[in-house]
């Protein structure tokens, strides 16, 4: 079964990881999350007048000239090997599906959906076709792939078939070494950068989480899930509990005030008259409780 939005939401450092994870981006789909280039290498041939094809590759990377932005222009029917900017822990109960966005493939973009196995750990390489006999040109930070996770029944401890290094020397065959060479930089490039230190982070508390008991999972889930409540949604919780338990028990004491024998011949309800001060101690502390409540979860 795929994960919606709110599912990826909730199986998030319990089931996988993404870095960098923005999910209040539209990067969070209804049924995935879309991804960016990170590296990418054009498959150009030159054909020179005495018949031999040349190789000629346009390589770029965000990591390039200490930068951050990337603009790929992909010549007409050429291909272009993709690294994603985002590295990807999928553990033994989840793994995950990669697929061309519509608006990549209506521009004439093919793409060819893989796998991502239970238990794989690094960026995602992707192959990409451009069919047109125009160029079709990526804006910097564009979104090109949707990746779509699926639980999976029965936890496996199996590694996956194929890791980031095998793919890299499998593209390598296929291309030639300059582009398999470009490849590990990235890779090594990535692992010297900020995002490195979240990842491994993130997926060490994604693998402590899966070895923790049923009963832990459940409560650690609880705990998480409370924590992202947002703002708004704590505002109404709050104002929920006070109007199930703090407005009814202030009335409850108007109203022995105005009617104080109606309450002695009540005998299912307390008679204030024999300890009102510690009723309304008990209604203060209440509405304190939930003062701070409101004002912990705000922050």
């Amino acid at each position: 079964m795929a994960y919606s939005d709110l599912d990826i939401k909730k199986r998030f450092l319990t089931r996988f990881c993404i870095t960098p994870f923005e999910p209040n981006t539209q990067q969070l789909t209804p049924v995935g999350y879309d991804l960016t280039i990170g590296a990418a290498i054009v498959l150009t041939r030159e054909i020179r007048e005495n018949g031999d094809i040349i190789d000629k590759f346009v390589k770029t990377s965000r990591f390039d000239d200490g930068g951050d932005e990337i603009d790929l222009d992909i010549p007409p029917n050429t291909g272009v090997v993709i690294a994603t900017h985002e590295r990807i822990f999928s553990s033994g109960r989840s793994l995950a599906t990669v697929h061309g966005r519509s608006r990549m493939t209506a521009r004439g973009l093919v793409v060819n959906s893989v796998t991502i196995d239970p238990n794989f750990d690094g960026n995602i390489l992707i192959y990409m076709y451009n069919a047109t006999n125009a160029v079709q040109k990526i804006r910097s930070h564009e979104r090109v792939l949707t990746l779509i996770f699926h639980g999976v029944e029965t936890e496996t401890t199996k590694e996956p078939n194929t890791d980031f290094h095998q793919l890299v020397r499998y593209y390598g065959d296929l291309y030639g070494t300059e582009v398999a060479n470009y490849l590990m930089d990235y890779n090594h490039n990535w692992d010297d950068s900020e995002l490195a230190g979240i990842h491994n982070q993130q997926k060490n508390e994604v693998i402590t989480f899966r070895r923790n008991s049923k009963f832990k999972r459940r409560i650690t889930r609880y705990w998480r899930d409370w924590k992202n409540v947002s703002n708004e949604q704590s505002k109404t919780i709050i104002k929920l509990i006070s109007d199930v338990t703090v407005i009814p028990l202030c009335l409850y004491t108007l109203s022995f005030a105005i009617f104080p024998n109606t309450f002695s011949n009540l005998g299912f309800l307390p008679d204030p008259s024999n300890g009102t001060p510690e009723l309304m101690l008990y209604v203060s502390t209440f509405q304190v409780l939930l003062f701070y409540l409101f004002n912990r979860l705000k922050n």
